[in-house]
């Protein structure tokens, strides 16, 4: 179960790092569809249309992964805002690579004037060494 669970996240991600290179896949799509339309012999025509529908086929789905994914992301924030949105104690979350998805009311209080992205950019302030407290804090939490 855990391994599907990891696939899907894979592919979504993929989707993401993949959105804004699509607009490659559309030129590729209208060069087909505009070879398609020109070609003399009607074997390259049909060739090209197909490999333009293809293309147009795989725009469709990167954008649907990125919206399902993007729909995912609203709901778990709506879900986070419910359970710890107004708790005194600041909140966070983050995606594998540090970067602060959510912040609830506390957080944002405490940490907005903090530059950067990252968690441990945000508490660079408030540790001595925050890189490690977090390494320790995951480490805790993996077991």
């Amino acid at each position: 179960m855990a391994n599907t669970w990891d696939m899907r996240r894979n592919l979504l991600q993929t989707a993401k790092d993949l959105g804004p290179k699509s607009w490659l896949l559309l030129a590729a799509a209208l060069g087909c569809f505009v070879v398609s339309l020109f070609a003399p012999e009607p074997t390259v025509q049909q060739t090209a249309a197909v490999a333009g529908v293809t293309f147009t086929c795989l725009i469709a789905v990167i954008r649907g992964l990125i919206y399902w994914s993007n729909k995912n992301d609203r709901h778990s924030t709506r879900s986070l805002q419910t359970l710890v949105g107004q708790d005194t104690i600041p909140c966070f979350t983050t995606d594998d690579f540090g970067h602060v998805l959510f912040m609830n009311g506390a957080a944002q209080t405490r940490f907005a004037s903090s530059a950067g992205t990252t968690l441990i950019a945000k508490l660079g302030d408030h540790f001595a060494s925050p890189a490690s407290v977090l390494f320790r804090l995951q480490s805790r939490a993996k077991n």
